[in-house]
């Protein structure tokens, strides 16, 4: 509630991407947690990451497709979203199981870094053309 308030007064993608640096912040955490005060902590960043870009991604969904396109927009994302769960959840597990949950968690922090760095278009006042 508070966080889709909030995305309909600012850049969206702004919200999106502080939610991505909660996830990165979770990561680490839950990297160098050694008892169960910290951990819990890293869980809660987690929820509070959930809470902050589901909403926003589902909404940018809508402001990106034309109506007609929705449906299949939302369907197509579902699917993806589905078989990178998945895939990562089978590749988390292998690492777990290999080296452990603090690799697992610094790898966590690294690919979500990455994709924040990937998805960053700072805006700018210069016309391309």
């Amino acid at each position: 509630y508070p966080v889709g308030r909030i995305s309909d007064r600012v850049d969206r993608r702004a919200l999106l991407a502080l939610g991505i640096g909660v996830l990165i912040a979770c990561d680490a955490l839950l990297a160098v947690a050694t008892g169960p005060w910290v951990g819990l902590l890293g869980v809660l960043l987690w929820g509070l990451h959930f809470g902050m870009t589901q909403g926003v991604l589902a909404t940018l969904i809508v402001d990106s497709v034309p109506e007609t396109l929705r449906g299949t927009a939302f369907g197509a994302y579902s699917l993806l979203s589905g078989l990178a769960l998945v895939a990562s959840g089978a590749l988390g597990g292998l690492v777990w199981d290999i080296w452990g949950p603090s690799t697992l968690f610094w790898l966590a922090t690294a690919a979500a870094t990455l994709s924040l760095a990937a998805a960053w278009k700072p805006k700018t006042d210069i016309d391309p053309r």
